[in-house]
């Protein structure tokens, strides 16, 4: 009977002492009961606003109108209010997790429940909310910069303008004589090697924009009308026979007892086609420049106005013409002149038996003895070409540019 009281005793203080410790086990959650329910401000508008950010970063001057342009001035400062209401909201998110961590530190120290103080501070989102604020803020302030950044043309700093070759001088046919004197013997002409044009470049009319100095390329020099192949022709009329004969005889082309009364020259003649000049003809297709425009045209420097500029607009003025190139035509003519390849000599005497030979007095060694050259020369036909200037007040090569943004 003693023995079943005292075990029961034994029992009843067990159980006691195991409720005691029971009813002390700490509250984890009570550490964070001042967080539990706390609502950061916007948290729930981060990721629209994110969205808004990416929007206007993908914008380009020509998604606006207006030069400085009032909807971007709108879209910029409603940016920038979310950019302070997100940075606000990363800093409250900051601030609620600051206090979360020390909860999270105190519950640790009073519970040793390290396990059950950690899992009760993840379920809290400060941090995670702190992050994608931060994030947000950044998109914002990109798209802000961006549009900062955006220039728009308003006016123009500087207007077209044509530099077109204009002809100061075209040269015709020119076959110059040499004059005699009134008196005294006829000199004789310096004329012994003439110079001919026999092939002329016809050239291309080009138009170039200003590129600010006026002047017209290396590319534009290469296309204007000229001489493109010369030849030159030994001429004589008459030959100091005196000095002819020895060099005859030396190259045994005469018999060597012909004497300078035996001996005859001729010298044909034969005609060769020379460019002599050129001259203005009818234009099959003037270039005609438009100065107004019911547009404004952005053109790039370098381009051929002959193709971006449009056929057909307001005060047209003819500047030149394409074809052919200058308005330009070359005059080719016959020229008569000594055939020094085909000279016949002859010789006949009265102890001398008689003959002929037809040589070619071009010969270095038969030319020195030229006596009396030819008494005209021609001159190679040459294109002087200036610089013509049109003006185009509607075409606006380098625009103004001002921030499309007028208030920051």
């Amino acid at each position: 009977m003693r023995g079943m009281i005292f075990k029961s005793a034994f029992i009843l203080t067990v159980t006691l002492l195991s409720g005691l410790q029971i009813s002390a086990q700490p509250d984890v959650g009570q550490f964070f009961n001042n967080l539990k329910n706390r609502i950061i401000a916007n948290a729930d508008k981060l990721a629209g606003w994110k969205n808004d950010a990416e929007s206007a970063l993908r914008k380009t001057v020509r998604d606006f109108t207006d030069c400085p342009s009032p909807a971007a001035q709108n879209l910029y400062d409603d940016l920038k209010r979310k950019l302070e209401k997100a940075q606000e909201t990363e800093r409250l998110a900051n601030e609620a997790d600051r206090q979360a961590v020390e909860a999270r530190e105190n519950c640790k120290r009073t519970t040793r429940l390290n396990n059950q103080c950690d899992a009760s501070y993840n379920s809290l989102s400060f941090r995670a909310t702190a992050g994608a604020a931060r994030a947000t803020a950044e998109s914002l302030q990109k798209a802000i910069n961006a549009l900062k950044a955006m220039k728009c043309p308003a006016g123009c700093d500087k207007t077209g303008r044509i530099v077109y070759p204009i002809i100061q001088s075209p040269i015709g046919m020119e076959i110059v004589k040499v004059p005699a004197p009134p008196l005294g013997p006829v000199p004789v002409p310096m004329v012994t090697e003439i110079t001919y044009c026999s092939v002329w470049r016809r050239g291309e009319f080009w138009l170039n924009w200003d590129s600010g100095n006026g002047q017209f390329d290396a590319d534009f020099h290469l296309r204007t009308p000229k001489c493109e192949k010369t030849d030159k022709i030994a001429v004589c009329t008459e030959w100091d026979l005196n000095l002819l004969l020895p060099r005859l005889k030396k190259l045994n082309i005469v018999p060597p007892d012909v004497s300078p009364f035996d001996f005859k020259v001729e010298v044909p003649n034969k005609n060769i086609s020379v460019v002599s000049g050129v001259k203005q003809t009818n234009c099959n297709r003037p270039v005609k420049i438009a100065k107004r425009y019911s547009v404004t045209l952005n053109l790039e420097l370098g381009s051929n106005p002959l193709q971006v500029l449009p056929k057909q607009g307001e005060d047209m003025v003819e500047v030149g013409c394409a074809e052919p190139a200058f308005g330009l035509e070359p005059i080719s003519n016959n020229v008569s002149v000594p055939d020094l390849a085909k000279v016949r000599i002859s010789w006949k005497g009265i102890t001398v038996k008689g003959g002929y030979v037809e040589i070619d007095m071009t010969r270095p060694e038969l030319q020195v003895a030229c006596k009396k050259g030819f008494g005209s020369s021609i001159k190679v036909p040459t294109v002087n070409i200036g610089n013509g200037y049109l003006d185009l007040p509607y075409v606006c090569l380098k625009p103004r540019f001002v921030d499309l943004i007028g208030k920051k």
